[in-house]
């Protein structure tokens, strides 16, 4: 009887630690702050993403493209993870010359709380980076 009193405690703290640990998320945003419709295309649906072929982006439209939790506590933003699956096109007879898959061209900005790291890496096109 002791042996399984012991073995509920250590059930029941295990839990309760594992309920409490720190863990991390990612999410990737695009904004559109230029006047022509953009198309972001994903090579595949895994990773992710929250689309499996393309995205339309209005002009003036941001969208959460990406999110991902993970239990481990790391405050390392990862911006580039995954990103070289990703392009992006303009209107006909329009070209983007900002680098979606370059991890440069993203921004990050990471908080830490008592539950962990929330990191959140944006992309964003403006009128100058479509010609």
């Amino acid at each position: 009887m002791k042996a399984i009193n012991s073995l509920l405690t250590i059930i029941v703290l295990g839990a309760s630690l594992y309920s409490c640990s720190a863990y991390s998320s990612w999410s990737k945003t695009v904004v559109n702050d230029s006047t022509h419709t953009l198309i972001l295309y994903t090579t595949d649906g895994s990773g992710g993403f929250t689309f499996t072929d393309s995205l339309i982006l209005a002009p003036g439209a941001t969208e959460l493209v990406y999110q991902f939790d993970d239990e481990l506590n790391d405050a390392n933003a990862e911006c580039e993870q995954y990103i070289s699956r990703l392009s992006l096109v303009a209107d006909p007879g329009f070209t983007v010359t900002k680098d979606i898959t370059d991890a440069n061209n993203w921004t990050s900005d990471s908080n830490e709380s008592s539950s962990g790291y929330e990191h959140n890496c944006t992309f964003t096109v403006t009128e100058d980076d479509v010609q």
